[in-house]
């Protein structure tokens, strides 16, 4: 694909992206992350510093991507449509980064462009641009840093190894949940490198890059807090959702309230109440794990399998209170469809392009990439929508497997180029998913009864 043709890839995909905010001009942002994100991106504007509240001081957010809305909104006014179509350009960009992945790891364009078109068509990646959220920052951060790792490590070049560290620092600062693959990455590169010098110096670069840019906040939130604090507070915040007895390790709107109601947050609105929350749900967890600690096992994996899940929650949340009026169930399971379908396309297909590429010293990083995002999220807390960092080194499995499909059943009769014991786990994973799904189905069913039914719209589901 010519330089022209891959910025008309790009130009394909923000296209697909500006759909969505066209048909959604009018609309303003009502769940409480965009709210604080909203919020704090004004008063950084305003000049009040990193407040929310009223002015109230906070390390509850990481605070890259605040940041990133206050220069929109420093450029074209306090306006969510600008911050919408900025957010679509770097989707847009994210499918370009996706088709260089998958070239890097296949160097084939065929398997490259089927990679892009996949996250460039992916319907919950063309929906995020509408909202305020972390995840129109941090995929193409994350997606980059992932790229140009293996892009350093394969050419040697050494301002790249610096420039990757910037990237995977900007990824710390907007979600800090991928702060500790660093330690991975760095494993990675001792791990097959000839020259122990070189390792140093890798190392050394990586370390230094990552922690002068992400130091500097850690070193703020914690004389705020007085308390070590890295990039945000909201740890124990999240461990008492994950961990709380009523809790199958996602999140609940109910529990959510009750460590809020605790901690008196509403009433008293303070940066002492921060300290609290982040303190109270630490111990809390810790009281939670000693009371039931046979628990454990079945509750990771619920996480795990939340991880895997569709992502119905905001379809179930916007229909069931009302934002776009009474629908026949036809279009309601059409658009629950249509949201799900590239999923399915992708996650089947990537055991398949996974497992065919075992072996190599590129996919070693990105297969500890997927496995240190399902036991980060299973250990803490876990969503559907936390995969999504991880669709674009699927989305390039997935474009391969699919490619490979003929030499996998060929191998299910014969001791062909792709070993069985390969084809055997690409099923077992497949089937696991299809299982998940099924599951998920069958817990839903109750509700998307009532979502079908007359009157569906004002069922008021919580978040």
């Amino acid at each position: 694909m010519s330089g022209r043709d891959q910025w008309a890839f790009v130009g394909l995909a923000l296209l697909a992206r500006l759909i969505p905010i066209g048909l959604t001009l009018e609309l303003g942002i009502g769940l409480d992350d965009m709210l604080q994100y909203d919020d704090l991106a004004q008063s950084l504007l305003a000049g009040h510093g990193y407040t929310w509240y009223g002015g109230i001081p906070t390390a509850f957010r990481a605070p890259l991507y605040p940041l990133f809305l206050a220069a929109i909104y420093g450029v074209f006014g306090h306006h969510f449509v600008a911050a919408r179509v900025v957010q679509a350009s770097l989707g847009a960009i994210l499918c370009l980064i996706t088709y260089r992945l998958a070239l890097h790891l296949y160097d084939d364009r065929r398997v490259a462009r089927v990679a892009g078109l996949l996250v460039a068509l992916y319907t919950l990646l063309l929906i995020y641009p509408v909202a305020l959220v972390t995840e129109n920052l941090f995929l193409p951060l994350t997606a980059a840093a992932l790229l140009l790792t293996l892009e350093a490590d394969r050419r040697g070049d050494r301002w790249r190894w610096v420039a990757a560290g910037f990237l995977w620092a900007a990824a710390i600062l907007t979600r800090s949940v991928v702060a500790a693959f660093l330690p991975l990455v760095l494993l990675w590169v001792w791990w097959g490198r000839a020259l122990p010098r070189e390792k140093v110096l890798i190392t050394a670069l990586l370390i230094v890059s990552t922690l002068v840019t992400t130091l500097p906040w850690a070193i703020r939130n914690s004389l705020l807090l007085g308390q070590p604090v890295y990039v945000e507070s909201s740890l124990g915040f999240q461990l008492y959702l994950g961990y709380h007895p009523g809790s199958e390790g996602t999140f609940d709107a109910g529990v959510a309230a009750d460590i809020l109601g605790t901690v008196q947050a509403q009433e008293r609105r303070n940066l002492a109440v921060e300290v609290d929350l982040n303190r109270t749900g630490v111990q809390k967890t810790l009281e939670f794990i000693a009371q039931d600690p046979g628990r454990l096992p079945l509750l990771t994996l619920s996480k795990a399998s939340h991880f895997f899940r569709l992502d119905t929650r905001g379809l179930l949340y916007f229909y069931t209170n009302d934002f776009v009026g009474p629908l026949p169930a036809w279009l309601i399971l059409l658009v629950g469809a249509a949201l799900a379908g590239p999923t399915f396309l992708v996650l089947l297909g990537a055991p398949w392009g996974l497992m065919a590429s075992l072996g190599r010293r590129e996919t070693l990083l990105l297969n500890g990439f997927i496995l240190y995002f399902i036991a980060i999220h299973a250990a803490i807390l876990s969503e559907p929508r936390f995969n999504l960092p991880l669709i674009p080194v699927l989305a390039a499995y997935a474009a391969y497997g699919y490619s490979r499909l003929p030499a996998f059943w060929t191998s299910l009769r014969s001791s062909g180029e792709l070993a069985r014991p390969a084809t055997f786990a690409a099923i077992v994973l497949s089937l696991l998913l299809i299982a998940n799904w099924g599951y998920q189905f069958w817990v839903e069913a109750e509700r998307w009864a009532i979502v079908l039914s007359p009157g569906g719209n004002s069922a008021h589901f919580s978040y």
